[in-house]
């Protein structure tokens, strides 16, 4: 595994990566509250600036007030050999096997692209 010094990677969750995993630049980990979990497999090169968060707030509660917004939560699981682009958030609650924004599972074998990700091939 090899970890630029600039990447934080924090939980109090569980953070499983695999062996021959990279991580670029300016890359966060991030698994929150206790009960969620990141499982990364091998081999995957992460790039720059990528974000990889199991929380985040629920859209539609943006406008409200900070106490009224609400948040939400879920796991998530990259597979073996997958590259993960430069500046790429993945939120909770999806497995992938490919880049970009992604907000819904990816299947194997896909190569998914644009913001928010869809199939491309």
């Amino acid at each position: 595994m090899y970890i630029k010094s600039s990447t934080k990677i924090y939980s109090s969750g569980n953070i499983s990566i695999n062996k021959g995993t990279y991580f670029g630049n300016n890359t966060y980990v991030v698994a929150n509250p206790e009960s969620s979990c990141i499982k990364i497999g091998e081999n995957c090169m992460i790039s720059h600036d990528v974000h990889i968060r199991t929380a985040q707030y629920d859209i539609s509660s943006i406008h409200g007030q900070i106490q009224d917004r609400k948040v939400i939560y879920g796991n998530i699981e990259i597979g073996n050999c997958v590259w993960i682009g430069k500046g790429v958030y993945i939120k909770g609650g999806v497995t992938i096997g490919a880049n970009s924004v992604v907000t819904r599972n990816v299947s194997s074998n896909s190569v998914v692209g644009g913001i928010p990700a869809r199939i491309i091939k």
